[in-house]
């Protein structure tokens, strides 16, 4: 991704996740999971599946704000 990152236009941090240490970490068993963490760490959001980004965006203006 760090060299097709840039090409695609993404101007964003991106993490890979090859060996699924943040995967199991945060218990996430399916594909897409939306994980929202605060300033500590902590789980403020999860969401399973496609959708609810209008949910999500509210949760990181909120925690933007904190």
């Amino acid at each position: 991704m760090r060299k097709e990152g840039p090409a695609l236009g993404i101007k964003y941090p991106v993490v890979t996740d090859n060996d699924y240490k943040t995967w199991k970490a945060y218990g996430v068993e399916a594909w897409p999971t939306i994980v929202v963490l605060d300033k500590q760490g902590r789980i403020r959001w999860l969401h399973v599946g496609e959708g609810h980004y209008e949910e999500t965006e509210s949760v990181i203006n909120k925690l933007l704000g904190e």
